[in-house]
């Protein structure tokens, strides 16, 4: 049965988004930010660091961000304890952390040239 739903599976067509030496053949780079809720109970951190890592997102928290003319892709990973947020509301953190819902709306107003800082301070 897996054979039915693997060409749906994102994780087959991920390394081909932003790798530029992988890209199908006139189809333009995407941009990508991925959050992650760490404790998501819908979508298990290592499905979504599985996918990431093929995708090839870098780790934006790392970098604190990214701005670059030619587009930026990464994951952001939110501790929702960190943000007030409960455990078992992992999955929601684009919907429940005001600096997350800041970065998404900063990242597609800029055309995906800009990941901001989503760090609590």
């Amino acid at each position: 049965m897996q054979w039915a739903w693997d060409p749906g599976d994102p994780i087959n067509s991920a390394p081909f988004l932003i790798d530029p030496a992988r890209r199908l053949p006139g189809v333009p780079p995407k941009r990508i930010l991925m959050h992650e809720g760490l404790g998501d109970i819908f979508v298990p951190n290592a499905q979504g660091d599985a996918l990431a890592r093929v995708i090839g997102l870098p780790d934006a928290n790392a970098t604190r961000g990214c701005a670059n003319s030619a587009g930026c892709s990464g994951i952001w990973r939110f501790d929702p304890a960190v943000y007030g947020i409960a455990p078992s509301l992992a999955h929601f953190v684009t919907n429940l952390i005001p600096e997350a819902q800041a970065q998404a709306a900063r990242f597609l107003l800029s055309g995906g040239s800009e990941i901001i800082d989503a760090t609590r301070q």
